[in-house]
């Protein structure tokens, strides 16, 4: 199964969008890399701030630049560690959403 995007809103003003992205079990090593159509822009995000809108106990980072550029990385409370370690496969359902707030480039980008 591959991530699923529903794109909730697009604001072209401000150069955003809003997108809810359903996960999948297959969670790869360093994070899943999020596509830039789907994520309803043309180019590399500049920025996504992302929340889990279902599931509990877990925190999101998304890498802009870099060699991981592009990937959505998911970390969990290790249990009374009071740190977060990064998720495996086994961590995440397919009933798990993220809501992304996607800001584009607004030199290179246009929102589609």
């Amino acid at each position: 199964m591959a991530l699923a995007y529903n794109v909730v809103q697009k604001i072209p003003l401000s150069h955003k969008t809003i997108v809810d992205v359903t996960l999948d079990t297959a969670y790869p090593a360093n994070g899943y890399l999020l596509s830039p159509t789907g994520l309803g822009v043309l180019g590399t995000p500049m920025v996504v701030d992302a929340q889990f809108t279902t599931g509990q106990g877990f925190s999101t980072e998304y890498q802009a630049t870099g060699a991981q550029a592009g990937k959505l990385k998911l970390f969990k409370n290790a249990a009374g560690a009071g740190q977060y370690t990064e998720c495996a496969s086994a961590d995440i359902t397919a009933s798990m959403v993220v809501r992304c707030e996607v800001q584009a480039n607004p030199l290179s980008s246009v929102i589609v």
